[in-house]
C-alpha cells in the first residue's frame, strides 16, 4: 500500500493577492457662486494692455468727478470718486429684434455668495432717428454686470448716511410707493477718451463735448427690476438660477437698470446714431452713480465703471 505523502512533500499554491481597492471618487466640484453668460461676452483686457480691441477693462473710479459736500447746491464742489462700491465682472454685447428688458434673467446672471449683482442694460436703437414716432424697436444691448461684494452689502445694512445708505435705499425700494424718488437719482457718466478720432460732424461733436464726462440722469427713460436669484439644485437639468420677487423676508440679490436709448431726445439719438459706425475706433469710459442731494448723503461714490476698447458693434451676438 502507498503511504500518503508527508505534509512537507505537498506543494501548496499561494493565493493571489487581492486586487487593490479602487481610488475613492473625486469630491464633487463646489457649486458655482457666480452665474455669467458667454453669449456675446467681450474680452476683459488688462489695464496696461496695449491697443486691445473688442474688449473692456477695469478702470480707476477716481477718473470720474462726483459731488462732494458740504452744501453742494450752493458750492457745486466735485472731487474724484473714492474706490467704487462694486466691480464690473462681465460685459455682453447683444443684438435683438425688439427691446430686450430684464436681460439678467434671459442670460442667467446672478450670484450665490452674499454679493449683490447690479446689471445695467443699455438698449440702443440700430435704426436712424426720426421726429416721427416709429414702430421700430430693434437694436443692440450693451449689458454691464457689476458685483457688489458681500462685505459692502453688510456695510449697507449698517449705514445710516453716505453712499452705502443711498445704495441700500435703491436696491430695497421695490415695495416703497415712493420708489421713483430714489430710482430717478441713477446717473450715467460717459467719457469719450479719443473724441478727436471720432470723425463726428459739427453738431454731433458739439453735443458730445457738452456732455462728455458729465453725469446724466437715466430717468425717465429707464426700467428697474429686482430679483431674488436662487442657484440651481445640484443635479438639476438646468445650469441657470431661478428668480423670484423679493419680499419682507428675502431681499433682492440682483438689480437691473434698463436704459431705453430709443426714448432719448432726438438730438441725443442723432449723436449716438452718428457714433455707432465709429465705435470700433473709439475708447469709451462708462461709470454709474446714485445722486447724492443732502449733506448726509455726500460724497457720491461710483457704483462701478469700465473702459471700452474699439468695440465693433457688428459682432454683437443675437440675444
Amino acid at each position: 500500500d502507498l503511504e500518503p505523502p508527508s505534509a512537507t512533500s505537498v506543494a501548496v499554491e499561494a493565493s493571489p493577492p487581492p486586487p487593490p481597492a479602487p481610488p475613492p471618487p473625486p469630491p464633487p466640484p463646489p457649486p458655482p457662486v457666480l452665474f455669467l453668460s458667454s453669449k456675446g461676452a467681450l474680452t476683459q483686457a488688462s489695464i496696461d494692455a496695449s491697443h486691445p480691441s473688442q474688449a473692456w477693462s477695469l478702470m480707476n473710479s477716481s477718473c470720474f468727478s462726483v459731488r462732494t459736500g458740504p452744501d453742494y447746491k450752493k458750492a457745486k464742489l466735485k472731487a474724484p470718486s473714492g474706490p467704487a462700491l462694486g466691480n464690473v465682472i462681465a460685459v455682453n454685447l447683444l443684438r435683438s429684434s425688439s427691446k430686450a428688458t430684464n436681460v439678467a434673467m434671459a442670460l442667467g446672471l446672478g450670484s450665490a455668495d452674499g454679493s449683490h449683482i447690479f446689471v445695467v442694460n443699455f438698449m440702443v436703437p440700430d435704426y436712424g432717428p426720426s421726429m416721427l414716432s416709429s414702430d421700430q424697436t430693434s437694436g443692440y444691448n450693451l449689458v454691464m454686470t457689476i458685483q457688489i461684494p458681500a462685505d459692502v452689502m453688510d456695510g449697507t445694512r449698517r449705514a445710516t448716511s453716505g453712499s452705502l445708505a443711498l445704495l441700500r435705499r435703491f436696491i430695497t425700494a421695490h415695495g416703497n410707493p415712493q420708489k421713483e424718488q430714489i430710482y430717478n437719482r441713477f446717473k450715467i457718466i460717459g467719457k469719450l477718451v479719443n473724441l478727436d478720432e471720432a470723425g463726428l460732424g459739427s453738431t454731433e461733436a458739439g453735443l458730445v463735448k457738452k456732455y462728455n464726462a458729465k453725469p446724466v440722469l437715466s430717468a425717465p427713460q429707464h426700467f428697474i427690476f429686482h430679483h431674488v436669484c436662487t442657484p440651481p439644485q445640484p443635479g438639476s437639468a438646468t445650469a441657470k438660477p431661478s428668480y423670484s420677487p423679493p419680499n419682507a423676508r428675502t431681499e433682492a440679490n440682483l438689480t437691473e437698470v434698463d436704459v431705453d436709448v430709443h426714448q432719448f431726445g432726438l438730438i441725443a439719438r442723432k449723436a449716438i446714431h452718428g457714433l455707432l459706425p465709429r465705435v470700433g475706433k473709439l475708447v469709451l469710459e462708462l461709470g454709474f452713480v446714485i445722486e447724492a442731494q443732502s449733506d448726509n448723503e455726500m460724497p457720491e461714490v461710483i457704483l462701478g465703471a469700465a473702459r471700452f476698447h474699439h468695440v465693433d458693434i457688428s459682432r454683437a451676438a443675437p440675444l
